[in-house]
């Protein structure tokens, strides 16, 4: 088959790579002028690193990440336990990998390099239809047997309508510090639940030996120039007194640019395919990733990839089944 993927991120980066392991003839857009990647830190379950490994990227995201035994969360005011997850003992075969995204993307963008797939930069998406993929410049390419959209939250060809959330969060990046917490565990404190910050250890970055920590702290989403206006002092008091352990990461922050803030959205398309279209990742569905349980969908990639040709036109609903998430 001969394949569009639309958005060069890390869901439409590891289905590229996918699908050029299966024999199609695949090319990805994307609107960027170089290779970057947007976000933080994130946790990616087994069955994603299973992924990691078919696409041969889970040494090079092993080297980067950091192993996570445990999933701890507290109550601030009564200790009491909200969050308690183990996979196995430390050092055991099953973990999440905790890695920054830049971490993640290096890892994949590398494999896609190594296996010759195109790549079309500056290219940003317009619209999609009858196999042809139209940039915004009005350039067209196809036709395609297939395109697949992976343009994210603002994805041009999918008709998702997301609902907005109240909650988004701002995070930071910061080197792991002298510490009593494990360097094994996702460590996250509550206050009722108008309040959450969080800990994650995430491994180093590309270049950079450093081991590191991605810092979250909730913020409703029409907060985020009060919290600038606030004051960094003001926040940081706030912060180390509802969970004095953080006061070590808590000081890296010097400067408010070092906190990125984030709005999420929830929704999900029932029908997420069309006749030579399927929408995959946040052009799919859409959720808050602190109700998540960690990054699963590379498993869903795996799926897109084993669709054959013959059934795109004559039967969508053997298609459905075997794109399904």
């Amino acid at each position: 088959m001969k394949i569009a993927v639309a958005g060069a991120g890390i869901g439409g980066l590891t289905v590229a790579a996918l699908l050029g392991q299966d024999g199609h003839d695949v090319a990805v857009f994307d609107q960027f002028d170089s290779p970057r990647p947007v976000g933080s830190g994130l946790v990616i379950q087994p069955v994603g690193q299973a992924v990691l490994a078919e696409i041969d990227a889970l040494d090079e995201a092993l080297k980067l990440g950091n192993s996570v035994y445990h999933m701890l969360g507290f109550e601030a005011e009564a200790g009491r336990p909200v969050l308690n997850v183990r996979y196995d003992n430390d050092g055991g075969p099953r973990f999440g990998l905790a890695i920054h995204r830049a971490s993640l993307f290096t890892a994949i963008w590398n494999t896609v390099q190594r296996q010759g797939i195109a790549l079309h930069q500056s290219a940003a998406v317009q619209s999609a239809k009858d196999g042809i993929l139209t940039l915004q410049d009005g350039t067209e390419h196809g036709p395609f047997d297939l395109i697949i959209d992976a343009a994210g939250v603002t994805s041009p060809l999918s008709p998702l309508t997301s609902r907005p959330l109240p909650y988004g969060a701002i995070w930071g990046t910061v080197d792991w510090p002298e510490t009593a917490l494990p360097i094994t565990q996702l460590s996250q404190c509550y206050r009722r639940a108008d309040r959450m910050i969080g800990a994650l250890p995430i491994g180093k970055m590309p270049n950079d030996a450093a081991q590191k920590a991605a810092i979250f702290w909730s913020l409703p989403r029409d907060k985020y120039d009060d919290w600038l206006a606030s004051g960094l002092e003001k926040w940081k008091a706030e912060a180390v007194g509802l969970w004095p352990e953080f006061a070590p990461f808590a000081t890296q922050i010097t400067a408010p640019s070092q906190m990125t803030m984030a709005r999420y959205s929830h929704g999900t398309l029932r029908k997420p395919y069309g006749t030579g279209l399927v929408h995959i990742g946040d052009a799919a569905h859409r959720a808050s990733p602190q109700l998540g349980q960690g990054a699963r969908r590379p498993d869903a990639l795996r799926q897109v990839s084993q669709v054959t040709c013959r059934h795109l036109s004559s039967d969508e609903r053997h298609f459905h089944t075997a794109i399904s998430i």
